[in-house]
């Protein structure tokens, strides 16, 4: 019976806490929507507001752009007729009124034909005087004046009598007026707007949000309109007209936040409304199924208890135990695809190696097994021929049979190169047994060859796997330069070559060919500091190969043949870079004295061949800096050339090229992709009629605001300024 109402309590109250929930979830709902419909109005009503606030301002502001430019007075009782310029009272204000109107020809033909203005000879007939009013006399007093304007015949007749007339070229708006005034005189006014002018101000107090506008004149005639490429939703219209009878109508595009909520908040009310009870229902689910569980099976980890069943409690505790075995599993999942690489792979090649070094014979599946890296099945390829070519060497290690020992040595190394610098082209036969067994001999110092050979392999997998690393240009993206650090780990990983060639010499070798062989292994290090230009490992190679002789009396004939060992090597790396007969070699016959002597002709030598393989480097990446401008310049107009597809198309990597455009010419390749589309778009903004969103499209930008905000932050003005301005600057 206590059971029965402890479990209908527990009921009842979990009943009461989701009821709860469900009606806090259905007022948070509500308070959410009635936020985001007041929200919405309020916004609505005061961007309708401020719009039709800023279109009132511009059509007041209309009176301050006109200009009378002209005003005729004839006495009907008299023979004089008055020019007069009654708002200009400084010369300078005249001056401005000859440049707004010198496109257009002003012309008074009196009945008899007499010719009184034309064009820009009525200006300079009044400025000729430093006095503003000047009379003029006619033949006839009782003269029909009539007025014209050449230059914008398509929008007003060439003969039109003294009435208000409005018109327009396109650029600009002209007014002609009959000016109220008593029966014995006749007085003519026109006025000029610039139309350029109103459309700057009206951009700039609506900005993106401009869709169109348009002046219409006093009869309801349109005068100018502009389009932006939007469709309006919001109409503005002032009231009143202007003084001079012009109307201004501004179609506005609500912003975007406030269309995506005109649009979709019917779907955000009922997706509120639903979403907020039930994420705290299931919020509270989980909260007191899952995470209190957890926390305890957790803290009871971290204190290595196990969970007991306890009295009553068995089911709830065997819950605890299989959510801790779950978190273990879990954990261990992490852990294990964390390291997977690292570990799988670690593990593999030691056992390869063990394999390999203990007398057994490894099956293609033990290579097989080493997981794919970055870029595929040629890295394990890579470490197959590199595990061949050394236990070749190693194999055939006997110290009468030197010459054969060396070729097999200049073949692994050869093979390392290729490893380093990513450049191995023939494939190898999958069928192929590519390790071979290492046959057990009983010679003198086995166990100091396999253990020199054990390190030098361990150390050659190692940093096999970090060079190709740097060659395919991943992981050491922070590097600045990677030839250097290229060149490092080419360097660590010579290095551990030697001193594993070293001890396999060491350990069976005569005193005489050690000496000699060790002058072979520093020649070999020369050869691959050349090759990747390295002058300073270069310099200290050379000087360890002569340290040897400074420390004891060298022989010789050793000296000799060492010396000219070192003569030879140069020579071939001059052969292979192609440079022999740009450097100047010791004569055959010449036989140094000195060690000094020696040092001084092969460092002569080495500057040389280090010069020359600098200077191809800047060729190249001259090259390369030529080609990947050239490929921005044809492709600048696609909005998804970016610095990545770049370096493809050049077959480069990214870091490559941007080291490459920086040595060049001191820019990065996004900076001098941004040049040329910014170049190409003033040039179209110059020669072309096209809008501005049509060329900020053709020339690869995404985004007009950001593409207008750019420019002007580069040349001063916005896009249609700049046209404009060099537009006028042309003519």
């Amino acid at each position: 019976m206590k059971n029965a109402r402890r479990a209908q309590n527990g009921s009842l109250k979990n009943s009461l806490i989701i009821t709860y929930l469900l009606m806090m979830g259905v007022l948070i709902g509500i308070a959410a929507i009635l936020i985001v419909r007041l929200l919405w109005q309020f916004t609505d009503d005061e961007f309708e507001r401020s719009s039709n606030h800023s279109a009132q301002q511009l059509q007041d502001n209309v009176d301050g752009q006109m200009l009378m430019i002209y005003e005729l007075t004839q006495n009907m009782g008299s023979d004089t007729a008055l020019w007069s310029s009654n708002l200009l009272k400084e010369e300078s204000e005249l001056l401005s009124a000859y440049n707004a109107i010198r496109r257009y020809s002003l012309s008074i033909d009196i009945a008899d034909g007499f010719y009184l203005f034309y064009s820009n000879e009525a200006m300079q007939y009044v400025l000729s005087d430093t006095v503003l009013i000047n009379k003029i006399y006619f033949d006839t007093i009782n003269a029909n004046l009539q007025l014209k304007l050449e230059d914008v015949q398509p929008y007003f007749s060439a003969q039109t009598d003294l009435v208000l007339e409005t018109m327009g070229d396109g650029k600009h708006i002209a007014s002609i007026y009959l000016l109220p005034s008593d029966p014995a005189s006749r007085r003519v006014a026109m006025f000029l707007l610039d139309a350029t002018q109103i459309e700057q101000e009206i951009e700039k107090a609506f900005a993106d949000d401009l869709a169109y506008f348009t002046l219409y004149a006093q009869d309801g005639k349109q005068l100018f309109h502009r389009e932006y490429g939007s469709q309006a939703t919001l109409v503005c219209r002032p009231d009143s007209q202007n003084a001079v009878g012009l109307s201004l109508e501004i179609g506005i595009v609500r912003p975007q936040l406030r269309r995506v909520v005109e649009e979709y908040r019917n779907m955000l009310y009922i997706y509120i409304a639903v979403s907020l009870p039930l994420g705290l229902i299931l919020a509270r689910l989980l909260t007191r199924k899952i995470y209190r569980p957890i926390d305890l099976a957790r803290s009871r980890i971290l204190s290595g208890a196990q969970a007991q069943p306890e009295a009553g409690k068995g089911e709830r505790y065997r819950e605890i135990n299989d959510i801790e075995v779950e978190y273990h599993q879990v954990s261990s999942e992490k852990a294990r695809l964390a390291s997977l690489i690292d570990v799988q792979t670690a593990a593999l090649k030691v056992n390869i190696l063990n394999t390999y070094l203990s007398g057994k014979t490894p099956q293609p599946s033990d290579v097989s097994a080493i997981p794919a890296w970055e870029w595929g099945e040629g890295k394990r390829m890579f470490i197959l021929v590199a595990l061949d070519q050394l236990q070749a060497y190693v194999s055939t290690y006997d110290a009468s049979n030197r010459l054969a020992m060396e070729e097999e040595m200049m073949n692994a190394f050869a093979v390392l190169d290729g490893l380093c610098t990513v450049r191995i082209a023939t494939p190898m036969n999958e069928n192929r047994q590519a390790l071979m067994l290492l046959s057990p001999r009983e010679t003198v110092g086995r166990d100091a060859v396999l253990d020199a050979c054990r390190r030098a392999m361990e150390d050659i997998l190692r940093l096999t796997e970090q060079t190709v690393t740097v060659a395919v240009g991943r992981a050491f993206d922070e590097w600045e330069d990677m030839d250097e650090q290229y060149a490092q780990v080419r360097r660590l990983m010579y290095m551990r070559l030697e001193t594993g060639w070293n001890a396999l010499l060491d350990a069976d070798c005569p005193p005489a060919l050690r000496a000699r062989t060790h002058g072979d292994g520093n020649a070999t290090a020369l050869k691959n500091a050349c090759l990747v230009a390295d002058r300073q490992v270069a310099r200290q190679e050379l000087n360890r190969f002569f340290a040897m002789f400074y420390e004891e009396e060298p022989n010789p004939s050793t000296f000799k043949s060492a010396y000219f060992q070192i003569v030879t090597t140069l020579m071939r790396i001059a052969r292979e870079l192609a440079c022999g007969e740009n450097i100047t070699f010791p004569a055959t016959d010449y036989e140094p004295e000195t060690i000094n002597q020696a040092q001084d002709s092969l460092e002569m030598v080495l500057d040389q061949i280090l010069d020359f393989v600098s200077e191809e480097k800047r060729h190249k990446r001259a090259n390369v800096s030529q080609e990947a401008i050239a490929i921005m310049e044809a492709q600048y107009g696609d909005p998804m050339l970016e610095p990545e597809k770049i370096a493809g198309q050049v077959g480069v990597s990214k870091n490559y090229l941007s080291n490459c455009l920086k040595e060049t010419h001191q820019t990065t390749v996004a900076a001098m992709l941004d040049e040329i589309r910014m170049r190409k778009s003033r040039e179209m903004l110059v020669r072309t009629d096209l809008l501005v969103k049509e060329i900020v499209l053709s020339c690869g930008y995404v985004d007009v605001n950001n593409y207008i905000r750019k420019f002007k932050k580069q040349e001063g003005v916005t896009p249609l300024q700049y046209r404009k301005a060099r537009k006028e600057y042309a003519k």
